[in-house]
């Protein structure tokens, strides 16, 4: 670079500002023309800039607000699957509820089976009454005179060599033919204790007879206005009446067997769940059954039935306590029906004891007292 060149940059670089302006040119001169094309685009420029600005912040904005709105979104949508899953769970605890609660065919068939039970106790206890009232009065108003104590003894030996002839009467020439019911008044195993459903007529009868039998076999014979007048006449009267109490004592427990052993339920609900077990084939059911075949057979459809064993481990807990609560109640109804033969019993042994005291004195005379030695 000579001097004069660097004389002319030095003179551009010092000149003020103002030696650029458009006012100290001349006019219509290419250098004019030429700022006002670079001042044309600088505008253009700074307002691209100013509107790139805006735009900038713009968007900045709306990314801040998108940025501050994102938690209460992010919020939102876990709140919605909580939610969604919450739900789910709801639901499945619901469904697990119902099906845990829901009758199964078991459960239904116990609530019908507990409806036949309680029908079959109300209808055992009027049988129950009914028979110990009639056994009442066949055996103590049959003999109202002594024309019909004597036409009882006679009807009753008649009925009894009709109905029930045996070997040993057919050999003694009692009777012509050997009965349906051989002996059947006679033979408490076969005709009662033995039997869970008596299923005609004729078997009803002979348990009925059975306990004549048993108990009464030969009635008293009837006392008059006349005899009672006197004091012998009325302690026999006395011992009459508490001869009929103890016996009315004992034929009550018969009756109550009696009626325990009459077909009162129907036996189709038993059949299906029997047939559901796999056991019909072997047990054939009449149409009705006894309160006490049914409690047999309850019993004895667990038990002795090894598939009952396979299910039982298969089952589910709802499942496995409904059979738990079925076998609890039967458990219950055995241990109350234990209870009440109890009762018979202690009432049995205080009236023997009872008995035994009657051949005791009931009072000492004065010279045993005095003496000590007793006559």
């Amino acid at each position: 670079m000579n001097r004069k060149t660097f004389l002319m940059f030095l003179g551009f670089v010092i000149l003020p500002s103002q030696t650029f302006a458009g006012a100290c040119d001349p006019p219509g001169s290419a250098q004019a023309a030429a700022k006002v094309t670079i001042i044309a685009i600088s505008a253009k420029i700074t307002a691209m800039s100013v509107a790139f600005v805006e735009i900038l912040k713009l968007h900045g904005a709306q990314l801040t607000a998108n940025i501050q709105a994102l938690p209460g979104a992010f919020a939102k949508i876990v709140g919605a699957q909580t939610q969604n899953l919450s739900q789910i769970a709801q639901e499945g605890d619901e469904a697990q509820v119902v099906r845990d609660f829901t009758p199964s065919l078991a459960g239904c068939q116990n609530v019908t089976l507990a409806n036949q039970l309680r029908e079959g106790e109300r209808q055992k206890n009027d049988t129950h009454e009914q028979l110990n009232l009639n056994g009442h009065q066949q055996a103590h108003q049959s003999s109202s005179s002594p024309g019909a104590f004597t036409e009882t003894v006679k009807a009753r030996y008649a009925w009894r060599q009709e109905k029930y002839c045996g070997e040993g009467d057919i050999m003694a020439g009692l009777c012509k033919k050997k009965s349906a019911l051989a002996d059947g008044d006679v033979l408490a195993g076969e005709t009662l204790l033995n039997k869970k459903t008596l299923q005609t007529k004729e078997q009803r009868q002979a348990a009925f007879d059975l306990t004549t039998t048993l108990l009464n076999p030969v009635p008293a014979e009837p006392l008059n206005a006349i005899q009672i007048q006197t004091p012998a006449g009325q302690e026999a009267w006395l011992m009459r009446k508490s001869r009929e109490a103890r016996h009315n004592l004992a034929h009550t427990i018969f009756s109550e067997l009696m009626a325990d052993r009459e077909p009162l339920l129907e036996a189709k609900w038993m059949h299906e769940i029997l047939s559901a077990q796999g056991n019909s084939e072997s047990l054939k059911l009449p149409a009705k059954i006894s309160r006490r075949e049914f409690m047999d057979m309850e019993v004895k459809r667990r038990y002795e039935n090894p598939q009952w064993y396979l299910d039982v481990q298969q089952m589910e807990p709802a499942e496995l306590q409904r059979q738990l609560l079925h076998m609890t109640a039967l458990l219950m109804k055995l241990i109350a029906d234990q209870n009440r033969s109890l009762e018979y019993l202690t009432a049995l042994q205080a009236t023997q004891l009872a008995m035994a005291n009657e051949q005791t004195p009931s009072s000492l005379s004065s010279q045993t007292l005095s003496t000590g030695v007793s006559k």
